[in-house]
Parts: C-alpha cells; structure tokens; sequence
C-alpha cells in the first residue's frame, strides 16, 4: 500500500513537471517573434527536455530542490551540443523550470502526506 502511494505521488510530481514545461514552451512560443521553423524547434526541445526531466523526476525516491535541478541541466545538456535550438532559448527553459522548484515541492509533499 505505502507503496503505490510512493508511485502515485512520483507519477504526480512527472506530470506537474510535464505541465510546468508545456506552460514554458507556449510563453516562449507566444512572446517570441521568431520564424515558424524556429518555434517548431524550440517546441520540439522543450518538448523532448520536459519528459526527459518528467522520467527522471519519476524514478527519484526523495526529490529535493538540487535533485530536481540536477536532473533539469542533464536533460538540458544533450540539447545543448546538438543546437539546433539557440543555446539562449534551451537557458530560458532551464531558468523556468528550475523557477517552479517551489511549486513543484509543494505537490510532492502534499503527495507524500495523503
């Protein structure tokens, strides 16, 4: 039982984390004035880099703050050498998501909790 309790609150935490980054791709979508194959790029790696931390985050028994954010850089960095997104666009979406830490620890203790 304590068990499935522990999945659950990691299934949660991943799609919090999933929904923090889509939230990230449509403001950087909609406030940039880029070209459409830019954004759709910028898409596509937001994309890949928020279930990449989503899968991460999952299989982290304690998520703290410097787990959270270790996990955030390491799905950034392949992204990073490949370049197909500007490495000023990945920065903005590390900066954000690491900026929802608080966010993200407080569903995780509320989950831990129930």
């Amino acid at each position: 039982m304590k068990k499935d309790k522990k999945n659950t609150a990691q299934k949660v935490t991943a799609g919090f984390i999933a929904g923090a980054i889509a939230g990230t791709i449509a403001g950087i979508l909609m406030s940039s004035k880029k070209g459409k194959e830019i954004r759709k790029d910028i898409k596509k790696t937001a994309d890949k880099i928020a279930k990449e931390v989503a899968k991460k985050a999952e299989k982290v028994e304690e998520l703290t703050k410097n787990k959270y954010e270790d996990i955030v850089d390491e799905a950034s960095k392949l992204y990073k050498k490949a370049k197909k997104v500007k490495a000023e666009d990945i920065k903005e979406i590390v900066a954000f998501l690491k900026d929802k830490w608080p966010e993200v620890e407080v569903k995780v203790k509320k989950k831990k909790k129930e």
